[in-house]
């Protein structure tokens, strides 16, 4: 039997407003960054990066984070 009680972000000391807040943020921080290469913008728990082809067959550099709530 499970005993463990759910809890909510809010419960946990989460506050979901600041961290979007936050994240866009970062959002405008990281765009002055962008380089050729990126693949995508913020916002998935990961990043991918095309390494050029003239020394690699299709490579691409993947770098990843966990967040809160991933279980």
């Amino acid at each position: 039997m499970n005993t463990l009680k759910k809890m909510s972000y809010e419960e946990a000391g989460v506050n979901i407003d600041r961290a979007n807040a936050f994240v866009n943020h970062i959002r405008t921080a990281a765009s002055k960054t962008r380089r050729p290469g990126v693949l995508a913008g913020i916002g998935g728990f990961g990043a991918l990066f095309e390494i050029p082809q003239e020394r690699f067959k299709r490579p691409i550099l993947v770098s990843g984070t966990d967040g809160v709530g991933t279980n």
